[in-house]
């Protein structure tokens, strides 16, 4: 949850950082010689660090707030072809523009080139649950269905579900809340 967030502020301190640096260096010591559309051009650059630096504001209030949404399952003991009622809660809607559920299962795929292995994550099955357009500050709960599907795919995947929320000033938060699901 904060490596994201340390990602972003690392990138928008550089960012905003070095425009600001190059602004002040111009509009100080060489404003005079220096074309209008660099001026405009940069001040258009800086209007983009302002709202880099804002979203780090945004997400950092969300994320020290731990204003995530609240998945909650009925009973633990799922396998293949078993089903089971998820209830989703999100608390806190006012900073959202939209959000989806999802039922996602990955599997880790190995691939040999050589002398080279190369390890990734590959999703092999996903299942919208709930999209919505969040209109207003009262908060959502929602009660979703589930069912594993009875042919797992092979090896052994990781079940999870995978909150994805659009934040109003338009970034993009992922959330994943993993489930077991046995196969006996």
């Amino acid at each position: 949850m904060w490596a994201g967030f340390f990602g972003r502020l690392a990138f928008s301190t550089v960012w905003a950082g070095a425009f600001v640096a190059f602004s002040y260096f111009v509009w100080f010591h060489h404003r005079a010689d220096t074309p209008i559309f660099i001026m405009c051009i940069l001040g258009f650059f800086d209007l983009i660090a302002l709202g880099m630096v804002w979203d780090i504001v945004v997400r950092f209030w969300r994320t020290l707030t731990n204003k995530q949404p609240e998945i909650e399952i009925d009973h633990e003991d799922l396998h293949p072809g078993s089903s089971a009622l998820i209830r989703y809660n999100e608390p806190n809607p006012d900073s959202l523009a939209e959000f989806n559920v999802r039922l996602v299962a990955t599997k880790m795929v190995v691939t040999k080139n050589g002398g080279t292995t190369t390890y990734s994550t590959e999703a092999c099955y996903d299942q919208e649950l709930l999209q919505m357009n969040v209109d207003g500050p009262n908060p959502i709960t929602r009660s979703l269905p589930i069912k594993i599907p009875a042919e797992v795919p092979a090896g052994d995947p990781k079940w999870m579900i995978v909150v994805n929320t659009r934040l109003r000033q338009g970034g993009i938060m992922q959330h994943s809340y993993p489930i077991r699901v046995t196969s006996s």
